[in-house]
């Protein structure tokens, strides 16, 4: 039979103070761990902030660029429509010609020559009708070759808003690309956060806030780059907020 291990007083103090010293250790590890990752909220929250900054500074030129390209893009499909509509009309006026004429030359080799009073008074009728199609017809080309001039110039004024948008766009990328890189970098930062078992462990600490649920957020990557951003630094203030 084992004899019961008996400590002298000394020993005991001993081994209290190692398992103080282990306690002690634990705790100053937990709160290490959160230090770092109240560190690591703020360190996010303040980066989105600014890159919010940056947003709200580049949205005059990216909603200039974004009417300008809706308002090409209107313009093309009204251009597309009359161009359509002036085709069509030509097509239809050409046939209308083709008729015409054809109806010239039967008439001119039907009424050549005639004593008979009644065939000289059809004959002229029938020239009269033509001579009234062939008036209209004229008028109608004339209204066409109109809206074919006003078309034409509409698609050169069409091709230098065209050339002068591509030319912003590309000056604006110089600034804008940048940009996108940061926004894309940081989003990516912050989706590795909110995976990780510290924004778990935070998130219940400030008693799941609801702008740290988890399918806004997992949302956030259908979004407008802006509004990815707005989502993911509302979760980030409440959880800094929590920590004060």
């Amino acid at each position: 039979m084992l004899a019961p291990l008996r400590l002298s007083l000394p020993q005991r103090c001993a081994a209290l103070l190692t398992l103080i010293g282990v306690l002690l250790a634990s705790s100053e590890t937990a709160l290490s761990q959160d230090n770092a990752d109240q560190l690591r909220v703020r360190a996010l929250e303040q980066e989105g902030e600014l890159i919010l900054q940056e947003q709200k500074e580049l949205q005059p030129m990216i909603a200039a660029l974004e009417q300008g390209k809706e308002q090409l893009n209107v313009e093309e499909k009204s251009l597309q429509t009359e161009t359509d509509a002036v085709r069509v009309g030509i097509e239809k006026h050409n046939l209308v010609v083709d008729e015409i004429n054809e109806a010239v030359r039967k008439q001119q080799a039907e009424c050549q020559s005639s004593e008979d009073a009644a065939v000289v008074d059809a004959c002229n009728a029938r020239a009269a009708a033509l001579r009234g199609r062939s008036e209209a017809a004229a008028k109608d080309a004339a209204e066409l070759s109109r809206r074919q001039k006003t078309l034409n110039e509409r698609i050169a004024r069409y091709n230098v808003a065209g050339t002068e948008w591509n030319k912003q766009s590309q000056e604006s990328s110089v600034r804008l690309q940048p940009h996108q890189r940061d926004v894309d970098f940081w989003l990516s930062k912050v989706t590795e956060f909110l995976r990780s078992s510290s924004f778990a462990a935070l998130a219940k600490k400030a008693n799941s806030p609801e702008a740290c649920e988890a399918e806004p957020l997992a949302q956030s990557a259908a979004l407008a780059p802006s509004a990815a951003v707005e989502r993911a630094l509302e979760c980030l203030r409440t959880l800094k907020d929590s920590m004060r």
